[in-house]
């Protein structure tokens, strides 16, 4: 969550946020609204995984029975999906949410 936050508030995504008459604390707080915090459970590392460091999102996610892991990593996204969990980018995310990309 702490790094969604600080990637949304960046000079970048303000510009195409205000163009949607959104802001970065509008769309955080609808985020941290839905979020459930998990410290995730120790997991193997799956051979499927290409960065060993990304784990703990793996973990979190079985852990907190996610219905998605929203991210921009390559490395997570070449999975597609994990134990079942879909492994989505934003647009992907937002799109099943409803709310327009930015």
């Amino acid at each position: 969550m702490a790094e969604f936050e600080e990637v949304i508030q960046r000079e970048k995504f303000q510009k195409r946020l205000e163009q949607r008459g959104q802001s970065a604390r509008e769309i955080i707080s609808r985020f941290r609204a839905a979020a459930l915090i998990v410290e995730g459970p120790a997991i193997p590392v799956p051979s499927a995984l290409r960065d060993p460091d990304d784990i703990h999102v793996l973990a979190c996610a079985t852990g907190a029975c996610a219905n998605a892991i929203v991210t921009g990593d390559d490395d997570l996204l070449s999975m597609e999906t994990f134990e079942g969990i879909p492994i989505l980018t934003v647009r992907q995310a937002l799109e099943k949410l409803g709310i327009s990309a930015v």
